[in-house]
């Protein structure tokens, strides 16, 4: 068997993918593994695969045995992401990657995941075209959870946007403020002191099925198909929360221009497929929120980011504005 690969795990894959064949009466003729140049979180791969029986597959690898970045809950994580590629989205037809196998009981700890190999763009900037459509998608993800808010809040596996995960990152956010960019301290203390009633109206949203990470890097779309097809991957953070939540974390990457854009298409979408919207200006307040919500979670991780006392204080003057916005 011939082998162009990069991976440290090679033979153990070629010997997992062999007896993957075995089950139907085939045999792997060659295979060539592709590491994909910016993998994340986890090394990743693309692997074309030749089969003695003539028949060709190529897969998206991801392995989920270890982090190459230091995550807290890395079990959860790498679970929960298999729950939603094996449990909820195998049955919907929303363009994401359909599961092909997973290897997650081998002894030595491994576990594999194996995904329909994407064709399509990243997107790179969340400004042109793609990051509408990847705004229009969230609401047709959306429009499949309609009457499944209560199964989602009793989803043991998925993370609960409740009151508690709003509020989690304030104290080490203000902890690593005061440490990296004192003089901006006292600002994010006034901003906190009343960020319980952003907890409150954060909470109090209507549950969907959130995705967790919607950045643009995480959305693949493919224009050659009439529509065209939008994926998201890597979901390790979904969750059950608020259905602005994802377009919130999205349009942060945008310009203010491509924002209107992109909560016009949001919007017609989601009518489209029956969510229901808040008013303009309810919405406008959640959305700041969210964004709210992120800069101050953003803050907590100042140290391990190495941010500079510059950066912080951006952050912080930036949570005033969005502390403003969310109270209105």
């Amino acid at each position: 068997m011939k082998t162009i690969a990069s991976y440290p795990d090679t033979r153990d894959l070629h010997r997992y993918l062999n007896r993957r064949a075995s089950r139907s009466n085939d045999a792997v003729k060659e295979v060539t593994v592709t590491p994909v140049a910016n993998p994340g979180s986890y090394f990743s791969a693309r692997i074309a695969v030749e089969y003695r029986g003539g028949r060709s597959e190529r897969l998206f690898f991801k392995d989920l045995s270890h982090s190459y970045k230091s995550k807290n809950d890395i079990t959860a994580r790498r679970d929960r992401e298999i729950h939603v590629y094996r449990d909820i989205l195998e049955d919907l037809d929303l363009g994401t990657a359909a599961l092909v196998d997973i290897h997650n009981d081998d002894p030595n700890g491994r576990c594999w995941l194996f995904l329909e190999d994407l064709t399509g763009t990243i997107i790179q900037d969340a400004n042109d075209d793609l990051g509408f459509l990847a705004a229009s998608w969230l609401a047709a993800l959306q429009g499949s959870f309609l009457d499944r808010a209560e199964q989602l809040v009793s989803d043991e596996h998925l993370v609960q946007h409740n009151a508690a995960f709003f509020a989690a990152p304030v104290e080490n956010a203000l902890g690593q403020v005061r440490d990296r960019a004192p003089s901006s301290g006292a600002q994010l203390s006034e901003i906190c002191s009343t960020y319980e009633k952003v907890v409150d109206l954060l909470a109090g949203q209507p549950r969907t099925f959130v995705h967790g990470g919607f950045i643009p890097w995480h959305v693949i779309v493919d224009t050659a198909t009439s529509p065209p097809r939008v994926s998201a991957i890597d979901w390790e953070l979904a969750a059950a929360g608020s259905p602005l939540y994802d377009l919130a974390y999205f349009s942060h990457w945008a310009n203010p221009q491509a924002q209107e854009r992109m909560y016009a298409a949001y919007r017609t979408a989601a009518v489209a497929n029956g969510v229901i919207v808040p008013s303009d200006t309810d919405m406008r307040q959640i959305l700041a929120a969210v964004k709210l919500y992120r800069t101050i979670a953003w803050l907590a991780q100042s140290a391990a980011q190495n941010y500079s006392a510059t950066k912080v204080a951006k952050l912080v003057r930036r949570a005033a504005r969005l502390s403003h916005a969310a109270r209105a």
